[in-house]
């Protein structure tokens, strides 16, 4: 159990606990610990075929491929008299109104006989406007059938929030909207290590100036193209979302002798068997908005009294925190005069995200490759960030901003609600090369997706500023403006992998016979945590943890806290804000860089000379690990150019330029040899043979 809990209620704990939305396909193949996936026959959820996760795929049964799935779109129903189904009504003194939903199957879905895909549903109603106004669900009904899912939903409003609902209904400024959330769990094909090999032409290293050649970038629909000197260039498509790199072939094909232009990859392909599929089971959730839109004289059934008066608005707060001392900083809070009791905020910061799953590292790749400017022909060498951006929120700024607020609710409208707030905004972030304003809309509630451009050689940098070389450094720093009322409001963005939004520390509660409660830590990622004093509540009352805090947890340890007798409630809220994690750069590359650009050709020169072919020494060949034929030198043939896979990381950690391994093996005009038995190894660009 983590997260804020306590004084906030369930619509709060269900914020902090909704899946998170969207699925990138190839962020999950090249972040983090490598998946194997299981084969078809251990598979238990359905499969999509291509690795999608829409409702525009046929999903195809686990033990079947026959029998086909689809995840269906709502709308709202239709009555017999063409009337759309929202009823309001005045029950126990509020306005009940009522949606009725159906689904469909989107225009790509054509095959007769597909079943719906089993999924979990909510709902939220919300509308547009200063800031985004949402009215909670009271009570909702999935409706789940064999053949269409019928949900009903069901508001409970005062009579201010029925007008102003309704005069959203009417407007396109300040636009109300029904969005439906589709859970779902399915599995996907999961991406070997070897990629099937295909022909690719990369660029010498000395016309990118770079140490390995890189591959081509490929991008999808969601990637708006890369960023060279300020401008946005659009780059070829590819039917998966994000950036990312085509994968060289593996191993590499033959060698060939240098020459003027590219390096040309031999156009005939490395066989390389056709592993049996293996998929990945994946959760994630899929959004899909159904616009409450209407005017008056078309449907006045919607509106009982006629055409809605102008809704009331917003006002600003200033609550301070901590409440003084330096690192004090005012916090804004937007009351809404509609109820008086409920307020908006924004979060204290937007962090790097982590996976929800084990181990628990960042959500953060890098991935190095190529494009090309259209208009000038130039390569650039580039490296892409992908993160996701996740807004985190203080429990113990809220609790303390709560007891100031009480004071500004009208009276009788009962204690203080804290919702986060959602309004269009922007988000600027500072990289190599400037800063860029992010291609991708912030969602200060459940976070998003950022991918954006840089030189790779600022690469290496940029890893010292991830792991804390770089404290004082701008770079990977930025804000997120939100304007209300007029006025622009700013979340810092920070990027560091010591300060997460959401730490890898969990807690489990035990009641203990003389009423005191155990609180047990656990440090669930892979990285060293500092724990420092945890500010706690159980039923929105401070408590104070007696334990050996501050601590250091390693990897898989934990400790145990202990809270006096108090409180009969076993839940307890804990702020984690203030845990940190320690990581250091080897670690942050094996964590964050794309696999598939784990290893990259290097150019490397292997030659020999007249006298360094003995008179009975007739030929030598080399083997380099990685590389699928040997290199032969003789007497006619000495020198090669040979691109050698090696090590990124050893160039992102100052290990050198990438070391490689190869075996020698000497031929005699005699018909005898001798070859290595073990692998030597090598950082060199000038591999002088032969080798004692």
């Amino acid at each position: 159990m983590s997260g804020a809990q306590g004084m906030f209620g369930p619509q709060f704990r269900a914020r902090m606990m909704m899946l998170r939305p969207g699925l990138d396909l190839e962020r999950l193949r090249r972040m983090g610990s490598y998946r194997p996936g299981v084969p078809r026959s251990q598979v238990t959820v359905p499969i999509s075929p291509d690795g999608r996760v829409d409702d525009t795929v046929l999903y195809q049964d686990h033990a079947d491929a026959t029998t086909t799935y689809y995840l269906p779109r709502y709308r709202l129903r239709v009555t017999p008299a063409g009337q759309y189904e929202i009823t309001t009504e005045l029950v126990d003194g509020l306005w009940r109104m009522t949606f009725g939903l159906e689904s469909f199957p989107a225009p790509e879905i054509t095959q007769a006989g597909a079943r719906i895909l089993p999924h979990q549903l909510a709902v939220t109603v919300s509308s547009a406007g200063q800031l985004s106004r949402d009215y909670p669900v009271a009570e909702f009904t999935p409706g789940f059938g064999d053949a269409q899912v019928r949900p009903e939903v069901v508001l409970r409003l005062t009579l201010p929030e029925r007008d102003a609902l309704l005069r959203a209904f009417t407007r396109d400024d300040e636009p109300a909207q029904l969005v439906v959330r589709r859970a779902v769990t399915v599995a996907v094909p999961q991406a070997v290590r070897a990629p099937v090999p295909a022909v690719l032409a990369p660029a010498r290293t000395d016309q990118l100036g770079t140490h390995v050649m890189l591959p081509d970038l490929a991008a999808g629909h969601a990637f708006g193209g890369v960023v060279v000197g300020g401008t946005r260039l659009p780059i070829p498509g590819h039917p998966f979302p994000g950036p990312f790199p085509r994968p060289y072939p593996w191993p590499f094909p033959r060698p060939v002798p240098a020459g003027p232009g590219p390096v040309v990859v031999d156009p005939v392909p490395v066989p390389v068997p056709d592993p049996e599929p293996r998929y990945l089971p994946v959760s994630t959730t899929a959004e899909f908005a159904v616009p409450l839109r209407f005017d008056v004289a078309a449907h006045p059934y919607l509106f009982p009294s006629g055409q809605p008066p102008a809704a009331k608005g917003f006002t600003t707060l200033v609550v301070p925190w901590p409440p003084d001392g330096p690192s004090s900083r005012n916090h804004v809070y937007f009351q809404d005069l509609l109820r008086g009791d409920v307020f908006y905020y924004l979060p204290d910061a937007v962090l790097i995200g982590q996976r929800d799953e084990a181990p628990y590292g960042p959500e953060l790749s890098f991935t190095v490759g190529r494009a090309t400017d259209a208009q000038t022909g130039k390569d650039h060498a580039l490296a892409l960030i992908s993160v996701h951006l996740v807004p985190q929120s203080s429990p113990a700024r809220l609790f303390a901003a709560a007891n100031v607020l009480a004071g500004h609710v009208p009276a009788g409208r009962g204690a203080p609600q804290l919702r986060p707030a959602v309004r269009p905004a922007t988000c600027r972030l500072d990289l190599p090369g400037g800063p860029v304003t992010t291609a991708a809309a912030p969602d200060l509630v459940r976070g998003w997706w950022v991918a954006e451009s840089f030189p790779f050689e600022d690469l290496r940098d940029i890893y010292v500023i991830l792991t804390g070389g770089g404290a004082a450094s701008a770079l990977l720093r930025g804000r997120v403006d939100v304007d209300v009322n007029d006025e622009t409001h700013q979340v810092p963005v920070e990027l560091r992998l010591a300060r997460p939004a959401t730490p890898p520390l969990s807690w489990t509660e035990h009641r203990q016979p003389d009423g005191s409660l155990t609180v047990s830590l656990h440090n669930d990622g892979e990285a060293t945590l500092t724990v420092p004093r945890l500010p706690a509540w159980i039923d929105a009352t401070p408590v104070t943890p007696d334990g050996a805090l501050p601590a250091t947890l390693a990897p898989g340890t934990g400790l145990d806290l202990t809270v006096a007798p108090g409180p009969t409630s076993s839940e307890i809220t804990l702020d984690v804000t203030g845990v940190r994690v320690v990581m250091d750069r080897e670690q942050a590359v094996r964590l964050t860089l794309d696999r598939r650009v784990e290893r990259l050709p290097r150019q490397v020169t292997v030659l020999t000379t007249e006298g360094g072919l003995e008179p009975d020494l007739e030929k030598i060949g080399v083997q380099f690990e990685g590389v699928a034929d040997s290199v032969l030198l003789d007497r006619g043939t000495l020198q090669r150019e040979v691109p050698v896979p090696v090590p990124l990381a050893d160039w992102l950690l100052d290990r050198g330029l990438g070391t490689f391994r190869f075996r020698q093996t000497l031929v005699y005009r005699s018909g005898t040899s001798s070859a290595d038995t073990d692998w030597r190894s090598s950082d060199t660009n000038l591999l002088t043979l032969p080798l004692p």
